[in-house]
């Protein structure tokens, strides 16, 4: 499976975010009084900025700043409580401003976009030579208080550099067009803000991103990579749906460049202020079957040592578990999309 675990194997919590206002139109959060994003101005902010009061607007407590003036403090508590009970609309979406295309929604599931152990990487083709200045994506995160740091790298594809299973035609392994990051102080943010959506039940929020403007051909085929560099994130990148089934990931078992284990025949779901073409790169290979030990009665052997494992298109074939113990993922008993296995020791041992 990738590294790369999607959501529903490992996931918890829906987060995602919206990007940072430009000539687009795309839109910052209209109701900061809001500090948790639930939707309500109430006792809950309330109580967030009352442990963050008198502190600097620094990460953990930088939506309790609601002026923005640097500093939890007296007047961002007047601006709360002259809000409470406020019903607090939507922010804008990036996906209604001028001259974006979105991938559309399918809130199924998502994967891991921490570069530490998981970077992953979708096509695009822009319809006329274009100037990219903005985008988003919508993410799901373990933990909706991680203060995310975006790294956004734009690839210009090349077939020549196809390797010989006839996928991936990119070259993701050599330098990028382009490189943006929140980190290296080339690019803004803004969010989190929540779309109203959910991803097995956990809220989804979109997260945005402004840079200087980027040229890119027409009609040629270009990839997008997205990492959050936060070095505890656990952000996943929600899938897309209705595109081409043309991504990767890489992670399988380790970083190591894009090869053909990390072909993913998904879609995965962002937003780029150009009018761009979601199905004219060629897929990568046809979709792919369940894996030969998807079900348990046709498990293989493994032995010791590393085995690149991968769960796309499995089926879930297990039982659910007691709902006890460290399988148990956020309260589902049930292990999806499983693979099976048989291993026997060549040796005793106290430890695996």
């Amino acid at each position: 499976m990738y590294n790369q675990q999607p959501i529903s194997t490992i996931l918890g919590i829906a987060a995602a975010v919206l990007l940072a206002t430009n000539s687009s139109g795309f839109g910052v959060n209209p109701c900061p009084e809001d500090t948790n994003g639930d939707g309500t101005v109430n006792v809950l902010d309330l109580i967030d900025l009352l442990l963050c009061f008198g502190q600097p607007a620094v990460p953990g407590c930088e939506a309790e700043d609601v002026n923005g003036d640097g500093t939890v403090n007296v007047l961002d508590l007047i601006d709360l409580l002259l809000a409470f009970g406020t019903a607090c609309p939507p922010p804008p979406s990036c996906e209604g401003a001028l001259g974006a295309t979105c991938q559309p929604e399918n809130n199924s599931n998502a994967y891991n976009i921490n570069p530490v152990t998981s970077t992953v990487a979708d096509d695009f083709t822009p319809v006329a030579a274009s100037t990219v200045t903005e985008g988003c994506i919508w993410l799901v995160t373990l933990d909706t208080g991680t203060i995310h740091s975006l790294r956004v790298r734009y690839y210009l594809n090349d077939p020549l550099l196809d390797i010989p299973d006839d996928g991936p035609p990119i070259p993701l392994n050599t330098p990028p067009l382009a490189e943006f990051s929140l980190g290296g102080g080339t690019l803004a943010q803004v969010g989190p803000n929540f779309t109203g959506t959910n991803v097995q039940g956990f809220l989804v929020q979109e997260l945005g991103w402004s840079h200087a403007p980027l040229a890119l051909a027409g009609g040629v085929c270009h990839w997008i990579e997205i990492a959050d560099t936060t070095p505890t994130s656990s952000a996943f990148w929600e899938r897309g749906l209705g595109g081409n089934l043309h991504a990767v990931q890489d992670g399988t078992p380790v970083l190591n460049g894009y090869d053909s284990l990390d072909i993913d025949p998904q879609d995965y779901r962002f937003c780029l202020d150009i009018v761009w073409d979601l199905s004219d790169c060629a897929p990568l290979v046809p979709p792919q079957g369940p894996p030969v030990n998807n079900l348990c009665a046709n498990r293989i052997p493994l032995v010791n040592g590393l085995t690149a494992i991968k769960t796309t298109s499995a089926t879930t074939d297990g039982l659910a578990t007691n709902g006890t113990g460290d399988c148990v993922a956020f309260g589902d008993p049930q292990i999806h999309n499983d693979i099976w296995f048989n291993y026997t020791a060549p040796a005793g041992a106290t430890t695996l």
